[in-house]
């Protein structure tokens, strides 16, 4: 139980610390993670995006190379002069890029074709190809063909025709096919880092993976249970944007964009554990400061609790020397406040108090030693005090004269209480008159003089009477 204020006030401070972490810590770290988790995922979405157009460029700039290779003189002048080995020493020089090329004539015929810069003397009919047929219909562009393992070593391609068209005459002389590897497209993928454990994936609207990081599953068709994934399912629509999900089983932050230039979309995943790594890292540096903020805070409710209730200590310590009779307890007063108002009061009072009490102490030595005797009455018309005269006046001790009424002390026949106090209170002055005591020994002769005692307001409190035995009194005696 917290019984006192300084524990209520160390106990209070630790509260407010303890609900400001409770409050500030959980939400600091949602909003923190939030707000990353949106700067995370934009992140992700430029690189997707960058990235899905680098791929695209990477196509052009294929398109645009096999048309410089087609408008090279070797092969313009071909068709006229079927210059075979020149062709093939030409072709070879492009080899890195594109590891197969074959010059078609206006029938679809190979009639060169030079494979990782060697020329093939076996030659095939692609009068059948659709794509053949499609640089036929388009000549003089750069077309992409579908994915797929080349006849001539097995190795997924992309394929890239180009027909040749001349301007002059309007004839279609024959056409360039040429096949790029596809780890020539995607090799740039293994340069873009993305944190620590994240990757890129290529897959086809069909659902065949072009890039993925085991090599294992290149060219191989999502599994069902993939094309379920919310990611995947975005991004083979070729929607473009970024969300937290799972991407073939992995969960994490996700970002996606098409290929304009091929039938595919980009996806880039970073392991959700990578990413949390950072706000749990500063959350719980979070955590720290706050409890490094709370233990401070502790240390200064109890300084701050001491400083506050030591005071009161001092006032309760003063208090009770002071109930002991010593009126030397004083306390120090060297600040301002409530606290330093009620030290001043307590302070005044305890100077009152002692100068008071001195008064006090002065009068009832004055009473003690007066040779006649003295009884307070109260307004009940008991008696409430006597001195040390009135008890030999009366042959009586203290105790056996409190709380007698006065009529029983005084010979007056035919007196009840109200009489007597009638009597007294109606004259509130000093005034005098002989009565007549009963005392164990006998009848006492006396003078009694009489006052009301009021208190600061006017009010009547006491009534003080003053016996003085009548000099020529006989002796004493029951009669």
């Amino acid at each position: 139980m917290l019984v006192s204020i300084r524990s209520r006030m160390i106990a209070s401070h630790f509260g407010m610390m303890l609900l400001a972490m409770l409050i500030l810590g959980p939400s600091s770290y949602m909003l923190m993670k939030y707000y990353l988790q949106q700067q995370r995922s934009a992140d992700l979405q430029f690189i997707a995006r960058h990235v899905a157009g680098m791929l695209d460029q990477r196509l052009l700039d294929s398109g645009q190379r096999l048309r410089q290779i087609a408008e090279g003189r070797v092969v313009r002048e071909f068709p006229e002069t079927a210059r075979l080995a020149a062709a093939g020493e030409y072709f070879s020089r492009f080899r890195q890029r594109f590891p197969v090329i074959a010059y078609l004539d206006e029938n679809g015929w190979e009639e060169v074709k030079v494979v990782e810069g060697k020329r093939l003397p076996y030659l095939e009919d692609q009068s059948s190809n659709p794509l053949f047929k499609l640089a036929r219909k388009h000549p003089n562009r750069a077309l992409l063909g579908p994915l797929a393992p080349a006849p001539e070593n097995g190795q997924p391609m992309l394929t890239l025709i180009y027909g040749i068209q001349r301007y002059f005459g309007d004839e279609f002389v024959g056409a360039l096919l040429a096949r790029m590897p596809l780890s020539e497209l995607t090799r740039i993928l293994d340069d873009i880092e993305v944190g620590k454990s994240g990757y890129l994936v290529l897959i086809e609207n069909s659902g065949r993976i072009l890039a993925y990081p085991d090599p294992q599953r290149i060219m191989q068709q999502l599994p069902k249970s993939a094309l379920r994934e919310k990611a995947v399912r975005s991004a083979l629509n070729g929607d473009v944007g970024g969300l937290e999900g799972t991407v073939l089983g992995v969960h994490g932050l996700v970002a996606y964009a098409p290929l304009r230039q091929l039938d595919a979309s980009l996806i880039v995943v970073l392991p959700y554990g990578e990413f949390i790594a950072g706000p749990v890292e500063v959350r719980n540096t979070i955590f720290l400061i706050l409890l490094g903020i709370s233990l401070l805070g502790v240390l200064v409710a109890i300084l701050l609790a001491n400083r506050l209730t030591r005071p009161i200590l001092d006032l309760t310590a003063a208090a009770l020397r002071i109930s002991h009779g010593d009126f030397s307890a004083r306390l120090k007063d060297d600040g301002e406040g409530e606290i330093s108002a009620l030290v001043k009061a307590f302070n005044r009072m305890v100077r009152e108090l002692r100068n008071s009490t001195v008064s006090r102490q002065y009068f009832d030595r004055i009473v003690e030693h007066m040779q006649q005797g003295l009884l307070l009455v109260g307004l009940d018309g008991k008696v409430h005090n006597v001195n040390r005269a009135a008890c030999r006046l009366f042959g009586m001790e203290a105790d056996d004269l409190l709380g007698v009424p006065l009529e029983q002390l005084i010979a007056e026949p035919g007196a009840d209480r109200t009489d007597w106090l009638q009597t007294l209170l109606s004259n509130p002055g000093v005034r005098e008159s002989e009565k007549v005591l009963l005392t164990p020994d006998g009848r006492v002769r006396v003078r009694l003089s009489w006052t009301v005692l009021e208190d600061g307001s006017g009010t009547v409190r006491e009534i003080a009477c003053l016996f003085s035995p009548v000099a020529d009194q006989p002796a004493k005696g029951n009669s």
